[in-house]
């Protein structure tokens, strides 16, 4: 699918190993996908479409997944994973990025609802971070050259590199 925002039927879910070893297990949540976003308005697509959303269980993405588990009503059992939330079904984001050289599409929750804008302080050292890493502007226009100083005349008696000057050759037959 084209990326963008669709909404989708929950199906189920089931907790999968990592596909490498020292790979972190993962939740495959599976959809089926019924209608696109257009203009502010869900637009049904001409057939259905499964997709997975997948959430790493790995130590370092456990807090962004904890969130969206807590988001999506889960309960709580990795051995057989429901989730109350999603009844009614929800709103995925669909993603392309390039992964070994193929185009593949990643699919994720929409991220609603749990957000707060940042403090003052975090907001005030962004702008400085950002203001301190811009480089300086670019002169508008085209740059004024040099102004060229005059050539000096040649010196008397020189045209040019070893060549005799004002000499009367007479030695020459016409």
């Amino acid at each position: 699918m084209m990326p963008g925002h669709y909404w989708a039927e929950y199906k189920n879910a089931m907790t999968i190993d990592g596909k490498r070893e020292g790979q972190a297990a993962s939740l495959a949540i599976r959809f089926t996908v019924t209608n696109v976003a257009v203009d502010g308005s869900w637009k049904p697509l001409p057939g259905p479409e499964e997709v997975t959303v997948f959430l790493s269980l790995s130590d370092k993405a456990w807090p962004y997944t904890e969130e969206k588990l807590d988001a999506h009503g889960f309960n709580d059992d990795f051995d057989n994973p429901t989730f109350t939330g999603l009844g009614e079904g929800a709103a995925l984001v669909c993603k392309h990025q390039i992964y070994k050289g193929q185009n593949q599409e990643r699919w994720d929750f929409e991220r609603s609802g749990g957000l707060e804008k940042a403090s003052d302080a975090t907001i005030r050292e962004l702008n400085l971070k950002r203001k301190a890493s811009r480089k300086p502007a670019v002169p508008a226009g085209r740059p004024t050259p040099p102004k060229r100083q005059p050539a000096a005349p040649p010196a008397a008696g020189m045209l040019g590199a070893g060549a005799p000057q004002d000499e009367q050759d007479d030695d020459i037959p016409f």
